[in-house]
């Protein structure tokens, strides 16, 4: 714990980091009937799925800079507000043009629950406890993108698609009168408040660790995965299956519980194996599905007259590929940043950033390949796989990548005449 033992709502915390995913899936049960309602392509319906985590990156960037200058809890009450503001819009919204920019503005905002709650995080526990906490929150991540159908698949089929934006807009208020009322402090008094040019000292060095990049790559690339499934499944199991929208959410609900098996493990396999290890055995579970979801689609048994043979192809493997996932995100978000303490607000802006990134770009490649079978996405799916068999995080006892190192570079680099960041 910090210093002054400080102490992070449970329950709080848990509803702070899992928001985000839930405004990303609340609403793709109905991401044929967006398409329909504003007379766009599947493909533009899908994309407002990959431009919420371009506002997620720069919103990523810019409070987690902003939270080690003015503190993680100003930083996180802004974002709530933004995020508010953002969801009315995306509420208001009549064409596809207006629902992009809402939804930029809406993750934007949404960003402080994962950045800054994971930042407080890093701030109060190290070592095994971080661990351990890191895993409970994996949890609640892994289940929050499965809730998101689930209760916008009924809201859409008894309100109509804009609903689930007064369900967020509602959310985000109470998120905000409980951080107002229950959300600490935890910014430590030796975290360095760093200006614009020590942002680029930073981000240099960040770039050049390799374990950082390695880190960034399997958390954009497993959430590339699952945000691309919640884009992509909506069709496949309405338009190709023919399930009702909330039938559609029951099903992602049973393929979620994956990660709260994998959760159970990955914290059993902590006590034995190092995180690097099981970030590998994550993988190699990951490109084992890839392949039997791959293997399913290619004998065509992803098709209605299966029934629910068809169902079982598509949940089977995506139960594995999510339990291997599970096992990935917990230990690579504990391991990636342990080098950079004193700047934790900082240089998880800018880790967030780059694996955003990466997952916008790999939900939009999804929404590029749709073209209404169900090929497309499995086969994406093993090619991610791929890549992920072959990133290895490894810290090295290289100069580079020490806390002392860094303090040194920043401190330099404070000592010459910079321009602060700021915020109007």
């Amino acid at each position: 714990m910090s210093a002054n033992n400080v102490k992070l709502p449970l329950l709080l915390t848990i509803c702070l980091v899992v928001f985000p995913q839930l405004s990303e899936t609340i609403y793709t049960p109905s991401l044929p009937e967006v398409a329909k309602t504003l007379q766009v392509s599947a493909h533009l319906s899908e994309l407002t799925l990959s431009i919420y985590f371009v506002g997620f990156a720069l919103g990523t960037l810019i409070w987690g800079i902003l939270s080690d200058r003015v503190g993680r809890r100003l930083t996180m009450l802004s974002g709530l507000i933004t995020y508010i503001i953002g969801s009315i819009g995306c509420l208001l919204s009549s064409s596809i043009g207006e629902l992009f920019f809402f939804r930029i503005v809406q993750a934007f905002g949404a960003s402080t629950g994962s950045i800054i709650t994971l930042t407080m995080v890093r701030d109060l526990y190290v070592g095994v406890e971080r661990m351990r906490v890191f895993s409970l929150l994996a949890m609640a991540i892994t289940l929050s993108p499965a809730i998101g159908p689930i209760l916008g698949g009924y809201v859409s089929e008894a309100f109509g698609w804009q609903a689930n934006f007064t369900v967020l807009t509602l959310i985000g208020s109470c998120l905000l009168i409980g951080c107002l009322f229950k959300l600490p402090e935890t910014k430590s008094p030796d975290a360095k408040t760093i200006s614009l040019r020590d942002v680029k000292t930073l981000s240099l060095l960040i770039f050049k660790d390799r374990h950082v990049i390695s880190c960034a790559l399997i958390i954009g690339a497993v959430n590339g995965i699952i945000f691309s499934f919640y884009g992509e499944a909506p069709f496949i199991f309405t338009e190709i299956l023919g399930l009702t929208p909330s039938q559609y959410g029951l099903v992602g609900l049973g393929i979620s519980f994956a990660g709260l098996l994998a959760a159970t493990v990955s914290h059993q396999l902590a006590k034995i194996l190092k995180a690097e290890q099981i970030i590998g055995i994550g993988a190699s579970i990951t490109f084992f599905g890839s392949i039997i979801f791959s293997l399913a689609v290619i004998f065509g048994m992803i098709n209605s007259q299966y029934g629910y043979k068809a169902l079982i192809a598509v949940n089977l493997p995506m139960v594995i590929i999510f339990f291997g996932i599970s096992l990935m995100v917990p230990n690579t978000l504990s391991i990636a940043l342990k080098d950079y303490g004193k700047v934790l607000g900082s240089a998880g802006s800018i880790l967030g950033t780059i694996y955003y990134i990466i997952i916008a770009i790999a939900t939009s490649v999804m929404s590029y390949l749709h073209n209404g079978s169900a090929i497309p996405m499995p086969l994406y799916f093993l090619a991610i796989a791929s890549l992920l068999i072959l990133v290895k995080p490894k810290r090295e006892n290289s100069p580079l990548k020490t806390s002392d190192y860094l303090s040194k570079e920043l401190e330099s680099s404070s000592s010459s005449q910079s321009v602060s960041v700021s915020v109007a």
